[in-house]
């Protein structure tokens, strides 16, 4: 059994929806999805990042565009530790070309929104400081 949530969302300047969320495998737990629609709503492509084996947790929560490059924002888990804050850059094609990730230690943290122009591409979440305790959280990336 698999299932597919979306998350996030971005428009293209030439009409072009990217979803990002989610996909549920019963192998392998939540992998990040991501899917690019042309204006009329029709399937381009369709990816999963899996970062790790096992049964993981991972969500894309954030989505935009710089061209035609695609930056996706979410948390990835890692065994032994909690989730970690995450942000990912894909080609128009879906192709992964870099992923950042930071380890939050023995504590959660997630990217929920993210912006891109020519100059920064930036990513905003949380990072727990302790139990019960967060802060906000923010980055800038070069393009």
């Amino acid at each position: 059994m698999t299932g597919r949530a979306t998350r996030g969302v971005a428009i293209h300047a030439d009409g072009d929806i990217v979803l990002v969320g989610e996909r549920f495998n019963r192998r392998t737990g939540y992998d990040i999805w991501l899917a690019r629609l042309d204006p009329q709503g029709q399937l381009v492509w369709s990816e999963i990042f899996e970062h790790d084996r096992g049964f993981l947790f991972d969500t894309g929560y954030a989505v935009a565009w710089l061209g035609d490059d695609i930056y996706v924002g979410g948390k990835i888990a890692v065994e032994g530790e909690y989730d970690n804050r995450w942000v990912g850059r894909f080609s128009g094609v879906g192709a992964l070309v870099w992923t950042s990730s930071a380890d939050s230690g023995m504590q959660n943290g997630a990217i929920y929104g993210i912006a891109a122009n020519d100059a920064m591409v930036v990513a905003a979440g949380y990072e727990d400081v302790e139990v019960a305790v967060a802060t906000q959280w923010i980055r800038a990336y070069q393009p």
